[in-house]
């Protein structure tokens, strides 16, 4: 079961940066990875792929692998914060 969390923190991980790579080339997989969503919907759904690998990394078994998922996933949580914040208080009407 608990090597289950690791596999489970490596996709959220994998999904969090696929969105964040595409987002910034413009591909597809943007809009196939958020479902089609735009607005405040993406940034929660973003943002939810983070906390879930942050949490299953925290989850896992205790081996060497498991500092490396706790630390791309805690970076991961931190860029997805700083674009939330700026698409939710930079892009405002005046």
């Amino acid at each position: 079961m608990k090597k289950s969390f690791s596999l489970l923190s490596i996709i959220f991980l994998l999904l969090g940066f696929s969105i964040i790579i595409s987002m910034f080339q413009g591909n597809t997989w943007f809009r196939t990875l958020t479902f089609q969503t735009t607005g405040m919907s993406y940034i929660v759904l973003h943002f939810m792929y983070s906390v879930f690998a942050t949490l299953f990394a925290f989850l896992s078994p205790k081996s060497p692998y498991k500092a490396i998922l706790i630390g791309l996933s805690i970076l991961l949580l931190l860029i997805t914060g700083v674009i939330a914040f700026i698409g939710i208080f930079g892009f405002q009407s005046p």
